[in-house]
């Protein structure tokens, strides 16, 4: 599928209550999207937050459970 159509999909459903999974092979632009989306969002004035799991201070927080994520992002101000 192109990222285009993929793009088009995403915003179809980006507001209803449901989980929108992105998945794929490496390589496919999965983090392309991503990014898109993230940019997209905020130049409609969306707050966006990113933690970056590569990073692995926010990799080990999650691994605790989401109660660590929710205090993280309450300390962040989010």
């Amino acid at each position: 599928m192109h990222k285009r159509k993929v793009i088009d999909e995403v915003l179809k459903y980006l507001y209803e209550p449901e989980a929108i999974i992105l998945y794929g092979a490496r390589q496919v632009g999965k983090t392309f999207i991503l990014y898109w989306l993230k940019d997209y969002l905020q130049k409609n004035g969306e707050q966006i937050y990113y933690l970056d799991l590569e990073q692995s201070q926010y990799l080990k927080i999650l691994n605790q459970g989401p109660e660590e994520l929710i205090r993280l992002l309450l300390e962040q101000g989010i």
